[in-house]
């Protein structure tokens, strides 16, 4: 699923969990990143849609097909720009309204540098992040698991807990790249 990520796909190995997950079909292509109305179209088809309304207690990760490469830590490539975790399923996690704010620069944050990914990311300029990342890297697709399937994967003690799930996948990223994925800048 990550082919073109071995660090992310060693890091995913090393828990036994690396056939775990579930890709959502609907992916965001550079044809969707052309407008602010389209990404957000793209968003909705992705979160909102009915593969996003199963699951529950579930990790999902946000990545992209061709690799980035990061311009802190160890500089390293990567395809994951989230990862994230929910008690409910990926369509209750974003509303309608979150998602606009995926699809709109609505900050006023000023960007270092504005050629920099990890800058538009931490400023929230969504729209320009998005559209930069989906067009040259992407599409940008979304998978879940849920905790317990987790769990139960890696041999490891059963405690069913997304938020576990999402922090020990963080951590070992960071370990890996000594820098947080993209979107995980608040961690």
């Amino acid at each position: 699923m990550w082919d073109n990520d071995p660090i992310f796909t060693k890091i995913l190995k090393s828990q036994g969990i690396d056939t775990s997950f579930t890709r959502i079909s609907s992916a965001i292509s550079s044809a969707d990143a052309v407008t602010s109305e389209s990404l957000l179209a793209a968003f909705v088809r992705t979160f909102r849609g009915q593969e996003a309304r199963v699951g529950r207690n579930i990790v999902f990760i946000w990545s992209v097909d061709q690799p980035y490469s990061h311009t802190d830590g160890h500089c390293l490539p990567s395809t994951i720009i989230n990862i994230e975790k929910t008690k409910n399923t990926i369509a209750t996690r974003w509303s309608q309204a979150s998602l606009i704010k995926l699809a709109t620069d609505f900050t006023k944050r000023e960007v270092v540098d504005i050629n920099n990914l990890g800058h538009l990311a931490q400023a929230n300029r969504n729209l320009s992040f998005y559209q930069r990342i989906v067009r040259e890297n992407g599409p940008l697709r979304v998978s879940w698991c849920e905790a317990a399937t987790l769990d139960a994967a890696s041999g490891g003690e059963l405690i069913d807990s997304s938020r576990h799930w999402e922090q020990m996948l963080i951590k070992a990223y960071k370990a890996e790249h000594n820098c947080f994925p993209l979107k995980n800048r608040r961690h």
